[in-house]
């Protein structure tokens, strides 16, 4: 009978009454809205004859912006009345009715803006996005002086008075010009030496070139917790002293508004916005007593989820001071950059192995039912619609962005729904990508993206050359099944000098893997390789490739689809051994010495992929190249 039941209430997705989902529009996510092709021109001609934009920055481009600014009465400051000495409720009324459609106007642009950056991130975007939100500052900064012209106790109307009360609270904005520059500045400043401070991973190590984003690669990899300790304490006892005096004039600058604001510190400012408190007007929700409703709602599950954890945390570290039965686990055990997330044990602690299984499985059903991300909104959509829920705006379907756009810069995560403020336009941006899922990066590094990054067709391009070095590294967390976490990886590491160009940041290192190679190879479609730093492995008395995988006892002929197989897989060599000679000055392939030159054939013969082009030194002069034909 239940079954009978249950087959009369399912819902056929079949029957639900179609509309339009977008599916026609062509390149719906292609361009950003309403951005000034002119203006963006004028920053274009100026940087190439320039070479910077730095000196332009006064130089505004978001017309749309531009345009609202003084616009209306309400972005003046000028010929106030005095506080407090309008007293009319007719006139209150009238002004909170204008403010609502002029404050919907800039918070319309800022929206459009911020969308614009956040799914095509560039110094364009950026300055659109700063210009719109610079102006809902001033925005901001006028209005509040204006709604303090009305007497809120003689409009004797509790609703017009409270909107007036919230609008009155400036927050930084009653800082000065020249105050509030210097608190962005203070801002800045922080996130400097919070981000780019270089520290030295040991008293040994010189120079100092870690950086705060190298602790989670380095914690996340292994479990040492007396590595995890130090690197913690040397980060911080190298910003400690810069930070904390900055952080002062912060607090210091944070309080004067505050005040200004009329709230006793800048902590009760913050609360404001939650528990509803002005100037003049008391808390209307504890925001503590909130807080401790809702722990104590979930502190049972929390409490069973932490002696959980901590039991098999215990397994991981064995007798690691910290770990004790109802006290704070230190930060640096819990594998994360600042102690919010336990992701990077996982994996180590998770209560049932069939875990792993059920994500595959889903997977492979989307697949076969040819499922995209924006179907799958279309069929939950369809679904809640059927319950009640009100139709979404056509613009829902033709704006939003249900899948990464691979011809763009795009701030993917978190994934997030996006009110427009103009009553009308609603979206989402989520971003579905591609490789050892999470660790994965934010372009798309093949051919074809390159192709769609730059504009132009496939096939217009005839050689795709693959640029390889003669062994493994990489930056960050990830799967690395070649990885040398012994002598071999430090010494490729010291050697290669492999450090990040940019962030400073120390790479992994290990043996090439020819698997990994060779599928980026079918991938993008190599006609040729060039073979770097070959000059790296010269005093190497072995050398490896990895030419297989192994899972579970399973011989791979492909690299594994899911993150946590990654950590399971056995590797597959071939050694050769090394040449012990220095290859840095020599000039042709007949001049490597054998053991060198089979490693090369070896590579190519692996990969089907001729290598025409080898390096062996960091000048442009240190290269061989080969005649194919």
């Amino acid at each position: 009978m239940k079954d009978k039941d249950a087959a009369q209430t399912r819902i056929s997705f079949d029957t639900v009454i179609s509309e339009d989902y977008g599916d026609t529009v062509v390149e719906q996510n292609s361009k950003p809205d309403d951005v000034d092709n002119d203006a963006i021109q004028q920053l274009v001609d100026r940087f190439l004859n320039k070479g910077t934009l730095e000196e332009d920055k006064k130089t505004k481009i978001n017309k749309e912006v531009l345009l609202l600014i003084n616009s209306s009465k309400y972005w003046s400051v000028d010929n106030l009345q005095p506080e407090g000495s309008i007293t009319s409720l007719a006139d209150a009324q009238a002004w909170l009715m204008d403010y609502s459609k002029e404050a919907q106007k800039i918070l319309h642009q800022v929206s459009i803006s911020a969308w614009n950056y956040f799914v095509s991130v560039s110094p364009i975007t950026k300055q659109l996005l700063d210009e719109a939100e610079e102006a809902l500052r001033l925005f901001l900064k006028a209005t509040s002086r204006q709604a303090k012209q009305f007497d809120i106790k003689s409009l004797n109307n509790a609703i017009v008075g409270r909107q007036l009360e919230l609008i009155m609270v400036e927050g930084m904005n009653s800082l000065d010009d020249q105050e509030f520059a210097a608190y962005g500045k203070i801002q800045e400043n922080i996130n400097k030496i919070f981000t780019a401070t270089d520290f030295c991973e040991n008293e040994k190590q010189t120079p100092c070139i870690l950086k705060f984003a190298d602790i989670l690669p380095m914690i996340s990899t292994n479990n040492d917790p007396q590595q995890a300790l130090v690197l913690w304490k040397n980060w911080r006892q190298t910003i400690g002293p810069n930070m904390t005096s900055i952080y002062e004039q912060l607090m210091k600058m944070t309080n004067q508004a505050a005040k200004l604001n009329g709230f006793e510190n800048g902590g009760q400012m913050w609360r404001s916005p939650y528990d509803l408190s002005t100037r003049n007007h008391n808390k209307e929700i504890d925001l503590p007593k909130e807080l401790d409703r809702v722990y104590e709602q979930i502190k049972p599950f929390y409490a069973q989820l932490h002696a959980y954890f901590r039991r098999q945390l215990g397994a991981v570290y064995k007798n690691v001071e910290g770990i004790t039965k109802d006290g704070p686990i230190p930060v640096h055990l819990l594998k994360s950059n600042n102690g919010e997330t336990w992701v990077n044990h996982y994996e180590e602690t998770k209560p049932f192995d069939m875990e792993d299984e059920i994500p595959e499985e889903l997977l492979s059903s989307f697949h076969k039912k040819n499922f995209t991300a924006k179907s799958m909104f279309t069929m939950a959509y369809r679904y809640i619609k059927h319950l009640g829920f009100e139709k979404l705006p056509p613009t829902f379907w033709t704006k939003s962005v249900f899948a990464r756009n691979w011809s763009k810069d795009m701030i993917c995560h978190p994934a997030t729904a996006y009110d427009m403020m103009d009553g009308q336009d609603y979206r989402v941006k989520t971003c579905a990508q591609l490789g050892t899922y999470p660790y994965v990066t934010s372009s798309n590094a093949t051919v074809g993206g390159a192709c769609t990054g730059l504009g132009i067709p496939p096939t217009a391009v005839k050689e795709v050359i693959g640029v390889v070095k003669a062994y493994q590294t990489r930056v960050g967390t990830g799967p690395f099944p070649t990885e040398q976490l012994n002598e071999v990886g430090e010494k490729l590491q010291q050697i290669g000098l492999e450090w990040g160009v940019t962030t400073g940041r120390k790479r992994r290192c290990g043996w090439l893997d020819l698997i990994l190679l060779r599928g980026a190879s079918i991938i993008n479609g190599f006609t040729l390789i060039a073979l770097t730093k070959l000059d790296v492995l010269d005093t190497f008395e072995e050398i490896k490739v990895a030419v297989g995988y192994k899972l579970d006892g399973q011989v791979l002929t492909d690299p594994p689809a899911h993150a946590a197989d990654w950590e399971r897989i056995e590797v597959e060599y071939k050694s050769f051994p090394g040449w012990l000679e220095t290859t840095s000055e020599m000039r042709s392939f007949d001049e490597l010495p054998e053991n060198c030159r089979n490693y090369v054939k070896f590579i190519e013969n692996f990969v089907e992929v001729p290598i025409g082009f080898i390096g062996v030194g960091a000048s442009r002069e240190a290269l061989i190249v080969r005649n194919l034909s």
